[in-house]
Order: C-alpha cells, then structure tokens, then sequence
C-alpha cells in the first residue's frame, strides 16, 4: 500500500499572515482538526488545534499571538504520495506526530494521519465480510504463501490478504483468506506441518 491510497486530498490550507481567529473558523468551518500553512503554493507550515488552544491561552500576556507564523509548525514533516506506508507510520513515531503533509514534486498532494493509518491496517487484516485471519511462525523458512494458494484453488477459497513481518528475532506471516469451505480449510492446515500460532475467524 502507499500513501496516496489512504491520503485525503482537498487540504484546507490558510495563510502564514492570517490571524489565530481567522485559522480557528477556517477549521470550524472545514470540519478539520489541522491546517496546512501556504504561501506563494509552499508549504510553509502545519496548524494544529492544539496549537490554536495555546495560543488563546496566551493573550493579553507578553507571548501574545498575532499570526499564524508565530504558532505553526516548522519545517514540516512531509512525505511522498508514492511512498509506502509504512514509511508514514515511521515517521509519525519518529517525530511523535499525529499527520504528515504528502507532497508531489514539491507541491502539496493531501494530508495523512494516524487515523488513516489505522484504517488502512483494519482494513488489510480485517476486511469485510467472513473470512479467516492465520498467523505463521516462518522463522525456519516455511513458505505457507505456496500452501495457501494451492490449497485455496482447491477449495474454491480467495486469499484476499497475505504479509510478513518480523516479531523480535521471529518471522511471522499473517493470511486472511475468505471463501464457504474455510474451516475446512484450516482443519487440514494443522496437519500441514505448518507452524501456525493462531486461527481467527472474523465476521
């Protein structure tokens, strides 16, 4: 998967000159949490609520808040459209940070969060409808793609989701397969040899 798949797009943007009154009705009115700072089509900055709280909790003192410039975030975290996503995720804890501007040759593309983020992991594991998620050890080089696909075909049963990933000093591979024959599916996989850690079916 890769950020343009999961990004929204039509970003609501606001000047790095606008007050905080004028960012904090923008966002009203847009329905969103965050802004992009632009100017000249830069990218400039990024504009949180939280950011618009602190700033209003500091007037009439001698930090007052005019503009924006004066409370966004800068240099921006940013990454590509045609990245993966996994490479989003990583940035986002790297920097402790809950979104990301996704930009295309320089120009801004959309906006990705963690909450899209997290969709697109429900969305790969879970899915929709009846299916069967299967977790493999495959620390000793097992390949129960293979298994899976043969034994899918023959079963009339669509592999709808299949990835690997490392748990420690463990290879672990994780399958959602879907289809009317499923138990019967997972029946014969424990005598496979396969090294399956858990069955999940999920509705």
């Amino acid at each position: 998967m890769i950020v343009r798949m999961h990004m929204s797009t039509g970003v609501a943007t606001v000047d790095p000159g606008a007050t905080p009154q004028e960012a904090a009705k923008l966002m009203r009115s847009r329905r969103v949490r965050r802004l992009v700072v632009t100017q000249a089509e830069e990218v400039v900055g990024i504009l949180c609520q939280r950011d618009l709280t602190r700033a209003a909790e500091r007037q009439g003192t001698n930090k007052h808040v005019d503009k924006v410039r004066q409370i966004m975030k800068s240099p921006v975290i940013s990454v590509g459209q045609d990245d993966p996503i996994e490479k989003a995720a990583r940035l986002m804890m790297r920097h402790h940070i809950g979104s990301l501007v996704v930009l295309s040759g320089g120009k801004l593309a959309g906006i990705i969060t963690e909450s899209d983020i997290f969709r697109s992991l429900v969305s790969l594991l879970a899915g929709h409808g009846n299916s069967v998620r299967i977790t493999f050890d495959i620390t000793e080089g097992d390949e129960p793609l293979d298994y899976l696909m043969t034994k899918t075909k023959e079963m009339d049963l669509k592999v709808r989701s299949f990835l690997t990933f490392e748990d420690g000093n463990r290879m672990m591979a994780v399958a959602r397969v879907r289809g009317e024959r499923m138990k019967e599916m997972v029946d014969e996989l424990w005598e496979s040899g396969l090294v399956v850690v858990n069955v999940i079916y999920l509705a």
